[in-house]
């Protein structure tokens, strides 16, 4: 039970992101970066009401960890600008694309580089798999494996959309 909640926990990270590339998908505004700008307004309001919940912010917060939040709010900016122009002028498909690069890089660079954090060796196979996972996606790209077989429609790019309709 020990290692199916991490397990579960991801899963509902996976299952929570379905809203968030749908609507990066459907949102239309002349602005693209209006949607990031809304949702991150509203989402930043939610998990103040659950902080405030968990009995408030202890004095001295923000002096003490202002440099993490800087990094996290510039990762944030760049998720979102980055998954604007993934999801809106390459597709949704590609939202998997960028996940992996996100399990790739992330973990790697933060925990096994910055934090010396110990590596589990179990966890080299699974990297090789998903290292093999964006080979295979790519050759699909391509057509190099597989042929397009007209079934996964190319997004027209919302830089083109002139309504709003979306």
């Amino acid at each position: 039970m020990k290692h199916a909640v991490p397990v579960l926990l991801a899963a509902l990270v996976g299952v929570c992101g379905i809203p968030y590339v749908y609507g990066f998908r459907k949102a239309f505004s002349e602005n693209p970066f209006i949607y990031a700008a809304c949702f991150n307004l509203c989402a930043g309001a939610v998990l103040l009401v659950i902080a405030l919940s968990f009995g408030g912010i202890e004095n001295g917060y923000l002096a003490r960890n202002w440099r993490p939040i800087v990094l996290a709010a510039v990762g944030i900016i760049g998720v979102n600008i980055l998954a604007y122009f993934i999801v809106n002028e390459h597709g949704a498909g590609y939202w998997m694309l960028a996940s992996l690069a996100n399990v790739i890089i992330g973990p790697a660079v933060v925990g096994y580089l910055v934090l010396k954090e110990k590596c589990n060796w179990w966890i080299v196979p699974a990297y090789l798999c998903a290292i093999l996972t964006v080979m295979f996606f790519q050759m699909s790209r391509r057509g190099g494996a597989a042929t397009d077989c007209g079934t996964c429609p190319v997004p027209e790019s919302r830089s083109k959309v002139s309504s709003g309709s979306g």
